[in-house]
């Protein structure tokens, strides 16, 4: 049991360094397209796309393991399960990740700041879906409402606020439900991300006001 119980951690501990490393891709596709290397920016999206496969594998690696450690009372052997499983992998489409979904209008943002982005997304021709983007986010932290001052994403639900209002709301239980209204996720302390895309829009406001 522990056994798994390592395996599933490792594999956990794996799928955040792939993690970083597909923020760090777009983040260096998003710098590309500011300073003008549209075509440099546009070809880091294989590279996204690999990590992305990547990532899919190991969560699915750790979802078998988990699965095995509830398995060994059963007929068929570990090593049996866990090939039949592994065979059975289906990669995801790649319109269902999200940091690929956001990949394109990120980079489009940064080439293009004062166009709108628009693409066309879907399988065949005729159930294609086009998707603007939506206006920009508030800069309103809903914790100090001011400005975001050092704006982080909580990895649980993705939502944004200012570091040390959220430091400061968490505090010393080390963890509370997030405080976005409506929101259930659970949120250590530190278990956060930069907002670059924040960061980059209040830079961009700021420079217009």
């Amino acid at each position: 049991m522990l056994s798994y119980d390592r395996m599933v951690r490792q594999h956990q501990e794996n799928s955040n360094e792939i993690e970083r490393a597909m923020e760090t891709t777009v983040e260096v596709a998003v710098d590309a397209g500011e300073l003008g290397f549209e075509k440099e920016a546009a070809e880091l999206k294989e590279v996204l796309e690999g990590l992305c496969e990547v990532q899919s594998e190991v969560k699915h690696m750790m979802k078998v393991c988990g699965e095995l450690a509830q398995h060994m009372n059963r007929d068929e052997k570990a090593s049996e399960y866990m090939a039949r499983r592994l065979h059975a992998y289906e990669p995801p489409a790649e319109h269902q990740h999200q940091m690929l979904t956001d990949f394109d209008r990120r980079v489009w943002e940064a080439v293009h700041p004062d166009q709108p982005f628009t693409q066309t997304a879907g399988g065949d021709e005729d159930d294609e879906i086009q998707m603007t983007a939506q206006g920009p986010r508030s800069t309103m932290c809903q914790l100090s409402q001011m400005e975001f001052e050092e704006p982080v994403k909580i990895r649980a639900c993705g939502h944004t606020f200012s570091k040390a209002p959220l430091t400061a709301f968490i505090g010393r239980s080390g963890s509370k439900g997030c405080p976005k209204i409506g929101c259930n996720a659970m949120v250590r302390l530190g278990d956060w991300t930069r907002d670059t895309e924040m960061e980059r829009q209040l830079r961009r406001e700021k420079a217009h006001r």
